[in-house]
């Protein structure tokens, strides 16, 4: 057989109780353990209650398979079966079991992974093995996108600097790095002219001044530095494919600075903020504090506003701290000041009072922060109706935080 002519079944059960099990020898209670077949195939209980309602029959070859020909797989002899197991399916222990056919619901192509994931599994027998491997590839996935957005923004980068021209600074203005046509892409792109003179003397040191004293034809003196209209298209379309589906242009009117970052930064930030934030939109915290991307810490200030708000919110609960971070991601930039509260009392009363009443546009609850605040993609010209902020901190019409104590206090009961 493919176990090798396994021994005897460790702990083979009766007719009124035929799954294999042992007993713990912390608890002294009979523990149902996972199994190997004749055959060679690691079942857990799902699988072999399946096993036992198609006639007994393996559900991979269907040969007939008695409970008394399986062995219990232990920390003890599991080593003796290493080849067998990661030459085999690992079968993956489901709460919905199997199929009423027999075959198992998921299985895992990588034999050696596989394998650790048994390891894991022997070594906590409360770790969920899969979920641990798929947070794994997940970040294993975020690191290769990271490294392709870096390749990219190399890539990016010499194309605009090829579409600059190779003059030194000596060699005059070319005629695509003149403020007028810097400005005139940023119009094209939907900023107003006021919005395109601030970007652009953002990202360019010096007086921006496209007017003569002669009262003529306006003839823009060039700044300093070297910025030409081809690095601008080249990062702007970065901008557009790292934020794909967010309004760049609202937030690049709040924050001129993403048009100088590494794609690769960026993508590494929207990667933090989804890691930090599980289930919530990372598009919609970027949206109201784009400036949030260029943070090089960004990582540790979001574990450290959830891990003081959660310690302050009578609630202490990830989600509704997480949810009232993202309609007010200042939080994440002004917590680092007052990491030393102990109640919610100590804080200013705009962070008190974030959520309290009833707000008139959608983006009125905005704090004034370290980092600029930007308006939602589709904000409506005129809010009429009034827009109700979700009950994380104080419930509209309530007179303080008093009551949210009393809330959730009863909430708890």
């Amino acid at each position: 057989s493919a176990a090798g002519g396994a021994a005897p079944a460790a702990g083979g059960g009766d007719e009124d109780n035929p799954l294999p099990h042992h007993v713990d020898p912390v608890t002294l209670e009979p523990v149902v353990a996972p199994a190997i077949s004749p055959y060679g195939h690691v079942m857990g209980l799902a699988t072999w209650r399946a096993v036992l309602s198609d006639g007994r029959r393996c559900p991979f070859t269907k040969r007939p398979l008695r409970p008394e020909q399986l062995v219990v797989l232990t920390r003890a002899n599991v080593e003796r079966y290493r080849d067998v197991i990661v030459r085999r399916w690992w079968v993956a222990e489901r709460s919905d079991g199997c199929r009423a056919g027999g075959g198992p619901i998921q299985t895992c192509v990588s034999e050696e992974a596989g394998y650790r994931r048994w390891e894991r599994a022997l070594g906590d027998a409360s770790e969920d093995a899969f979920v641990t491997a798929a947070l794994s590839e997940a970040v294993e996935l975020a690191r290769h996108a990271q490294r392709l957005a870096q390749q990219q923004a190399r890539a990016e980068l010499q194309q605009g600097w090829i579409a600059g021209g190779a003059a030194d600074a000596e060699a005059g203005t070319c005629a695509d790095e003149r403020p007028e046509a810097l400005l005139s892409f940023l119009q094209e792109q939907g900023l107003s002219s006021r919005q395109a003179e601030q970007v652009l003397s953002a990202l360019m040191p010096g007086p921006l001044d496209c007017s003569d004293t002669s009262g003529g034809a306006g003839k823009a003196q060039r700044p300093q530095g070297r910025l030409s209209r081809g690095r601008l298209e080249a990062q702007w379309a970065s901008l557009q494919r790292v934020l794909a589906g967010g309004d760049v242009v609202a937030m690049v009117a709040c924050e001129p600075r993403l048009l100088q970052a590494a794609s690769g930064d960026l993508v590494g930030a929207l990667v933090h903020l989804v890691a930090a934030f599980p289930g919530i939109d990372a598009a919609d915290i970027v949206q109201r504090r784009p400036g949030l991307l260029l943070l090089d810490d960004l990582s540790a200030r979001c574990e450290r506003a959830v891990s003081k708000l959660m310690q302050l919110h009578p609630s202490g609960d990830r989600g509704i701290v997480s949810a009232l971070i993202k309609e007010n991601p200042s939080l994440i930039v002004r917590m680092d000041y007052y990491q030393d509260a102990r109640t919610l009392d100590d804080l200013p009363i705009e962070i008190q009072n974030v959520s309290a009443g009833v707000h008139t546009s959608p983006w009125s609850h905005a704090l004034a922060g370290a980092v600029p605040t930007c308006p939602p993609k589709h904000a409506p010209a005129t809010a009429a109706a009034p827009v109700f902020a979700a009950q994380w901190m104080v419930p509209g019409g309530q007179a303080g935080i008093g009551w949210l104590y009393r809330y959730w206090a009863q909430k708890k009961q």
